[in-house]
């Protein structure tokens, strides 16, 4: 995806900070700046760029998003002052991204729009595509609906001025999310079905994963329950194949929901059991205790119901 801007004081990223204490610090002795080559002065400078580079990266697989932003903050400066605008908006977008992620939405559309301004100097329409989208993935979150499906129209054009498939396919399937929320489930049921064939004729399975629910639920609510469980079945045969324990665990989720509302206690212990199952692999404790209080409760119900027509 794509990010933007906000000025930020670099905080002092002292040796105790706990994602680099298991680090070994190599001690380097000091060479006087007047006694350094140009050679030696350019090696200082990437080895400065790297250490930087791997402490953003460090903190943002840590989830610590701040910390990243302002260490790519600096790099995009870096670069910004070495006159390579390109290298700058790729780090700022690493900026808008961190920052969305902790939830500074302005901040990070700031940065979106500043990255956006280079990608259109330089030419990349490709590079536009993907910040509008960003941008209106902030206006869909900040609740600006009108202005989310506007971008994501821009970014469907885009999209289709490049031939790209796979980027038409994510950007049909946001219309859509956004028509629904509107209130319009006709428009966004087409929209979904257009974004299903394209992923279909692609074979991506993942896109389709993502796809197949969204059509579910409108169907559900329209009342055509039988299309709706075809759909959710169709999901959760895809996140098998991917192994895919998350998605699997959504999709049987939105299942037992629909299960309870029609009163099939007997279909709903069954989702119950394999979503049990999927909590033990990924080592949920949390999940797993309250899946098994719900499969406690739903085989009470079903014996006090089986007793009750002795």
């Amino acid at each position: 995806m794509s990010r933007e801007k906000i000025k930020i004081e670099l905080e002092d990223f002292s040796a105790s900070d706990a994602i680099f204490k298991s680090r070994k610090i190599e001690k380097v002795i000091e060479v006087p700046d007047q006694s350094k080559t140009s050679k030696d002065l350019d090696f200082e400078v990437f080895l400065n760029f790297l250490t930087l580079y791997k402490q953003a990266d460090e903190f943002e697989k840590q989830s610590q998003f701040k910390k990243a932003s302002e260490c790519y903050l600096k790099l995009a400066q870096t670069h910004l002052e070495d006159g390579d605008r390109k290298s700058a908006g790729s780090f700022f977008t690493k900026v808008a991204l961190c920052l969305y992620y902790i939830g500074k939405y302005k901040k990070s559309f700031e940065y979106y729009q500043r990255t956006l301004g280079i990608v259109e100097q330089l030419g990349n329409l490709r590079g536009k595509g993907e910040i509008i989208i960003n941008i209106g993935l902030i206006s869909y979150a900040q609740g600006d609906l009108d202005g989310a499906l506007d971008y994501f129209r821009r970014s469907l054009d885009i999209a289709e001025q490049l031939d790209d498939l796979r980027l038409q396919s994510q950007d049909l399937s946001l219309i859509g999310i956004i028509l629904r929320n509107r209130g319009d489930p006709d428009g966004a049921l087409d929209y979904f079905r257009r974004s299903l064939d394209i992923a279909e004729q692609l074979d991506d399975l993942k896109l389709q994963g993502g796809i197949l629910p969204n059509i579910g639920v409108i169907l559900y609510e329209r009342g055509e329950l039988d299309g709706a469980f075809d759909h959710y079945k169709h999901a959760l045969g895809i996140f098998e194949q991917l192994d895919d324990l998350k998605g699997k665990d959504q999709i049987l989720t939105k299942n037992i929901m629909k299960l309870r509302d029609r009163g099939d206690s007997n279909r709903v212990l069954n989702h119950y059991k394999q979503v049990l199952d999927i909590a033990e692999q990924l080592g949920d404790l949390t999940l797993q205790s309250q899946i098994s209080l719900e499969i406690t409760s739903i085989v009470v119900h079903i014996l006090l119901v089986a007793f009750h027509h002795l």
